[in-house]
């Protein structure tokens, strides 16, 4: 009969060895020589034998037929381990598959690996490892697909001007509007352009008081925000929420548009200056273009810096909350950063990991494995965004529609919805695939 060696543990019996490995005690003692089964002591090795009807019954596991789906596993194999090109083609037709041993240590295994069996110790639980249907695979990637989608720190900031109303008025209504020469927000000359109208107000020196804009400065980098203007103004910052600005019909322009209208304008510039040089227009004009230029590029750095954006025309009061803790606020807004770093990481891991149970996978069963995997992955990004913006909804309805509430909203949801459309997905995809294939 074979047998396999064990070193027993402080505290073992040989009762607990013996249903361990379903070896009745009678047999060890026997094998082994042991007169009384009651004195074994720690760090002694023992011959343990292996069971010819376990063995059996893995055996024609393994000698035949096809799988009934992606949940099947084979649970082990005893004996002597058959070569990798022998096990592949027992295992043909198994969808995948898990190699259990009592015999052989786990780096004996590793030769099987490119065959699809994965080298585990026996009776180690195969989901630890997903390899017969990676649920807990499908979940995660959902939840780091929700954690990407939803985990965005939407909110610029402002700290109020001297010219701006005061926090009290705001929040009884009263919206922030553009600084201008007559004190409202249409008192300015008009720009040829949005492009002209974004360089005017982001210029070094600050706007031209002379002409005004119809902007209003914003930033998304809180931290720089707090490090270069908490002396300016009044002191009192306030959080922006742009969707709340869009949804009521006002025009917000992010820190990218803001950077592509700088783009716009450079490169107008350029032709002009290009257009002049060949023209032969006089030195002066040449300069002052180049000058432009210089100032372009000067606006651009500060734009980055701080993350602005422009509010235009007016922001409405509804948009706008007040900050109890700029440094409560600053820490959420980088975890959530972080969460969706982390997000992103997980979702390029978890695609390496479907292209690689697709390539593993034998041949057979190479065409379900790529469904489900498929199935996962859209099941995981439409139940991320779909959950996320109703849970979004469900806390706006709470009274929670902006700050960080809503954020930490969205992105439950989204975690939520993520892991049930992942696993359901992949289970629908597979469900669907052995409909049409009659499996």
């Amino acid at each position: 009969m074979a047998s396999f060696q064990y070193k027993i543990k402080a505290g073992e019996t040989l009762y607990g060895i013996s249903k361990r490995y379903d070896v009745a005690i009678e047999e060890i003692c026997r094998l082994n020589r042991i007169k009384d089964a009651n004195l074994i002591f720690k760090g002694q090795v023992l011959q343990i034998p292996s069971r010819q009807a376990s063995g059996s019954r893995i055996a024609s596991q393994l000698a035949g037929g096809r799988s009934k789906g992606p949940g099947e596993v084979i649970y082990g194999f005893q004996g002597a381990f058959p070569s990798p090109q022998e096990l592949a083609t027992r295992m043909a037709g198994f969808h995948r598959w898990a190699i259990f041993t009592m015999e052989h240590p786990v780096t004996e295994l590793a030769q099987h690996r490119q065959y699809g069996a994965m080298p585990l110790a026996f009776g180690q639980p195969v989901y630890q490892h997903e390899q017969a249907f990676p649920a807990l695979s499908y979940g995660r990637n959902g939840a780091a697909t929700g954690a990407l989608i939803h985990a965005a720190w939407p909110y610029y900031y402002r700290f109020l001007a001297s010219y701006d109303p005061a926090l009290s008025q705001i929040m009884a209504g009263q919206p922030l509007v553009p600084k201008s020469p007559a004190g409202g927000p249409s008192s300015f000359k008009a720009a040829s352009s949005r492009a002209e109208m974004t360089f005017r107000h982001t210029r070094p020196g600050g706007n031209v008081l002379k002409v005004g804009t119809d902007r209003i400065s914003t930033g998304k980098n809180l931290g720089r925000i707090i490090q270069g203007s908490s002396t300016r103004g009044t002191g009192q910052v306030v959080r922006i929420d742009p969707r709340v600005v869009k949804q009521g019909g006002g025009t917000f322009f992010s820190a990218r548009e803001v950077l592509a209208d700088l783009k716009k304008f450079e490169q107008a510039t350029v032709r002009e200056l290009d257009e002049a040089s060949r023209g032969g227009r006089g030195q002066n004009h040449l300069d002052r273009l180049r000058k432009r230029l210089s100032a372009v590029n000067q606006s651009r750095t500060h734009v980055r810096s701080y993350g602005e954006g422009h509010g235009v025309n007016s922001i409405p009061a509804k948009s706008i909350s007040p900050i109890k803790s700029l440094k409560a606020e600053l820490y959420a807004s980088r975890a959530t950063q972080g969460l969706r770093f982390t997000g992103g990481v997980l979702v390029v891991y978890g695609a390496y990991e479907s292209v690689d149970r697709i390539a593993s996978a034998p041949a057979a069963q190479r065409p379900r494995v790529a469904t489900q995997e498929a199935g996962a992955w859209a099941g995981g990004f439409a139940g991320a965004w779909a959950v996320g913006q109703v849970f979004a909804a469900g806390g706006a309805a709470l009274g929670v529609a902006t700050g960080p509430g809503a954020v930490v909203t969205g992105i439950i949801g989204g975690v939520v919805g993520g892991i049930l459309g992942g696993i359901g997905g992949a289970m629908g995809a597979d469900w669907v695939y052995a409909r049409i294939n009659d499996q």
